[in-house]
């Protein structure tokens, strides 16, 4: 298998990022979080942990939330099977629906991972710590936290 074309990727995951940040940022979490009560359920769940963070620990609490509202709509058998036949989304855009589409056939997964190796800016070749399987991550974000620490 010959060089990943990184130029290619990076470019799908920006396009991507796009339609995330307008259709999941803006959007998909808040309407899940109020629609099927996730942040509350949440923070039922966390209430046993709070010792563990602050008050002022909001950024890393909403983060968090986000996270899990994320993972409980795009999840196998998530709440995206149920979102997609609702009405508040019938006046997507074709790229949208297309793109939440592509989520819910593609279940996203938990990966408990480490990095193994940086082959070009941005891009990670990381390691899930309990399948041991590899994969590319591209993540701005990365960087930053590594930097900071957030």
């Amino acid at each position: 298998m010959g060089m990943p074309d990184y130029q290619k990727i990076k470019n799908i995951c920006r396009q991507n990022s796009v339609i995330s940040t307008r259709l999941l940022d803006e959007f998909l979490l808040h309407y899940a979080a109020k629609h099927d009560k996730l942040t509350a359920e949440l923070s039922n769940q966390l209430t046993k942990y709070r010792h563990i963070f602050h008050k002022e620990d909001t950024a890393w609490v909403d983060g968090i939330t986000a996270q899990y509202a994320g993972h409980r709509i795009f999840k196998k058998e998530g709440l995206i099977k149920k979102y997609l036949k609702h009405s508040a989304l019938k006046d997507l855009l074709p790229e949208e629906r297309s793109y939440l589409e592509q989520q819910a056939a593609t279940p996203w997964r938990f990966s408990f991972s480490i990095i193994v190796a940086s082959p070009e800016t941005d891009f990670y070749e990381m390691e899930d710590v309990f399948s041991e399987e590899s994969f590319l991550l591209f993540s701005p974000g990365i960087a930053r936290f590594l930097e900071t620490g957030y």
